[in-house]
């Protein structure tokens, strides 16, 4: 689903308002939308920017959060990761956000086994 012609023109003058660094990090390369749906795009792990799944994958997560059971992540870690740590003002954005708790990478993620400098 592509936005309206509306929103990509108040995205476009958001961006165009931007100062140069929050363009120089947003914007470089620039992006259509097109490439969310390339393969090097999908396999790429991008915290908390690029997750993929179907809608059932989606439903069976939250809804598993939401009724309580711990079938996939305890009450106590599921606090833990809800508690942020702290707000800062983000540099490029130049708006506040919320600090919260890294994430590991999966072991399954090439990530890991990719070699070192």
């Amino acid at each position: 689903m592509r936005p309206s012609e509306d929103e990509q023109a108040a995205l476009a003058q958001a961006y165009a308002n931007a100062h140069p660094a929050a363009r120089a990090a947003l914007l470089n390369p620039a992006l259509t939308g097109d490439e969310a749906n390339a393969g090097d795009w999908r396999m790429a792990e991008i915290p908390s920017a690029n997750g993929h799944g179907t809608a059932l994958g989606l439903a069976m997560i939250f809804g598993t959060l939401a009724d309580g059971s711990e079938r996939l992540i305890s009450a106590g870690t599921l606090q833990a990761a809800r508690a942020g740590e702290g707000r800062y003002t983000d540099l490029v954005l130049g708006f506040p956000l919320t600090k919260r708790k890294p994430t590991p990478p999966s072991p399954a993620s090439p990530a890991l086994n990719a070699p070192t400098c």
